[in-house]
This record gives C-alpha cells, sequence and structure tokens, in this order.
C-alpha cells in the first residue's frame, strides 16, 4: 500500500537486469524486472492512499498490476528473483529514496489470485 506518493518512488532490488517497482513522473507504475518494461495502464493518484500489488506468476511468466483491488495490465515474460531487495531506495542509486509513506509490504512465496488482491483491498 502505497500513500502520498513522489515521483520516482522506489521499490527496488539488486541484479543486473532491473527488479524495481516505481512510482513513474507520468503518474503510472513500472515494473523493470530483466524481462523489459511493465508499466500499468491507469495513473495512480497522488495525495492519497493507494493499493498497489504487483503479481507474478512464476509458471505462466505472466505479471500483473492491481491498482485498488482492480486487474490493471498484463506482462508476458520471465522474471529471475533470488537477490535481496531494498525497500524504499534504489539499490545502487544515491538520491532515488522513496518520497512518501509506505504503510506496508507483503512479499508473498506464490501468485495471489485476482480474487485475493480484490480481497485484501477490501479489507483495507
Amino acid at each position: 500500500m502505497i500513500g502520498s506518493i513522489g515521483y520516482n518512488t522506489f521499490i527496488d532490488g539488486p541484479g543486473s537486469g532491473y527488479r524495481r517497482l516505481l512510482y513513474s513522473t507520468g503518474g503510472k507504475m513500472l515494473a523493470q524486472m530483466g524481462a523489459g518494461n511493465h508499466w500499468s495502464t491507469n495513473i495512480v493518484p497522488r495525495g492519497q492512499w493507494n493499493h498497489i500489488v504487483y503479481v507474478y506468476n512464476s509458471q505462466t511468466n505472466i505479471a500483473k498490476w492491481y491498482i485498488n483491488g482492480n486487474p490493471d495490465s498484463e506482462f508476458l515474460g520471465a522474471i529471475s528473483f533470488g537477490q535481496p531487495i531494498k525497500i524504499g531506495a534504489s539499490y545502487n542509486l544515491t538520491g532515488y529514496m522513496f518520497n512518501g509513506l509506505i504503510d506496508e509490504v507483503r512479499i508473498y512465496n506464490r501468485a495471489l489470485s485476482a480474487e485475493e488482491v480484490l480481497a485484501l483491498f477490501q479489507d483495507l
């Protein structure tokens, strides 16, 4: 869940291919996960709490954005994991700090379904 987000805010992890989730200057979410750039379709409102979910299914190689409980966009491409992540800062760039408030972060060992994402949003 992200609130009062500023520009170029990060949830980041190291590696030769980017493993980065960020809020872009255009107001959309961007995942750079080694398989290419995966933009959200919708703009995430600033100055209010938003529930942002990025789901990757390693069985199908499909990644999805969910914004405030609603499916947003889908992307096909393999993503490799296994490196540590930083939350709120770029792993290798100074000056790229999260500009806002983070209420909670959850990382699951499986892909959540659309129904599970919606239930999490409704439980806020």
